[in-house]
């Protein structure tokens, strides 16, 4: 393939991308002036569109402190700082409410003996349970990222919840056993125990790591600790009140998230005297449900794309009795 140079550039108009290319690698041709120009307009028109697309989310993410009553006894708060730039949503939950009923997900379908999970974003939990609030659960296998375009997993994609998983009474432990859990008794309480649930359970959904225990945190401080967006769970010392919690974070400007050992710090100052974390990163959500329907309260991150949720392999909700 070859170019008349002088009718080529006699036309700046018809001069593309594809022509600098053709010129500069196929024909070892050092491009003109025009060219260079052509580029470095396209450069900077990605950089900036990059530039006001991200502004424009920082814009319309939730920054300012609010508290609303979800239901009587479900509380919602998000709550802000400036040094560091940190958002917290938490939600404080009633378990002694008779209308207030814990879920986790239940497995898709059941091939022989072997229980499938299948991937849903966190609106999705909601809506499928009919839940008012709800957040991410535990690590799972597998997740890979890419690009923002190629991942896994998309929804309905199968996956392997770690740990304990326990849907009204019945156990499902397909990996990783023995990991810690929040676990609900069938009436007005919960508990957190370092490897599994015990018997009695209603349900119950595995962690990533016990953060406190009778008010002392349980995690060591680490070096390669990074700041992260977190989802964590919380109890008082009768465990007939829970906290729910989602950090944001990766989102300079808005939020930088917090380490784990920060999380469990958080917990031990609000008064916890138990506390658990589940997965975090891209996974972090949580959502509730209003006259509007499904919406996000915090800002997931995943894939670096604000807003984006994951779809992950288990949740938990907040149901509420229909009187």
């Amino acid at each position: 393939m070859s170019f008349n140079s002088e009718s080529h550039y006699d036309k700046p108009l018809r001069y593309s991308f594809r022509s600098f290319v053709a010129d500069y690698i196929l024909n070892r041709r050092s491009p003109s002036k025009k060219a260079w120009r052509l580029l470095g307009t396209m450069y900077a028109l990605v950089i900036g569109v990059t530039y006001c697309y991200w502004n424009l989310l920082c814009y319309v993410r939730p920054i300012s402190t609010i508290h609303k009553a979800m239901h009587p006894a479900i509380h919602y708060a998000r709550e802000t700082s400036d040094n560091p730039k940190l958002v917290i949503h938490r939600a404080d939950i009633d378990l002694l409410s008779q209308e207030i009923l814990p879920v986790v997900t239940a497995p898709s379908s059941k091939l022989d003996t072997e229980y499938v999970f299948t991937a849903k974003s966190t609106t999705d939990f909601l809506q499928s349970t009919k839940s008012i609030l709800a957040i991410n659960g535990g690590f799972f296998d597998r997740t890979e990222i890419m690009d923002p375009w190629r991942y896994y997993p998309h929804r309905d994609d199968p996956v392997t919840p770690h740990g304990l998983v326990v849907r009204n009474g019945k156990r499902i432990e397909l990996f990783k056993p023995g990991l810690p859990a929040l676990c609900f008794a069938k009436k007005y309480s919960a508990s957190i125990h370092r490897h599994g649930c015990p018997s009695g359970t209603w349900q119950g959904l595995a962690g990533a790591a016990e953060l406190v225990r009778d008010g002392i945190i349980q995690v060591p401080p680490r070096a390669d600790d990074p700041l992260a967006p977190q989802t964590a769970a919380a109890l008082n010392t009768k465990g007939t009140h829970l906290t729910l919690y989602v950090v944001d974070g990766r989102q300079p400007g808005y939020s930088e998230g917090l380490t784990q050992y920060a999380l469990a710090e958080l917990m031990v100052k609000n008064k916890h005297t138990a506390a658990i974390s589940f997965d975090g990163g891209g996974s972090s959500t949580m959502a509730g449900h209003d006259k509007f329907g499904a919406r996000l309260l915090n800002v997931p991150i995943n894939a670096g794309i604000p807003f984006r949720q994951r779809f992950v392999a288990t949740h938990l909700g907040v149901q509420v009795k229909r009187r």
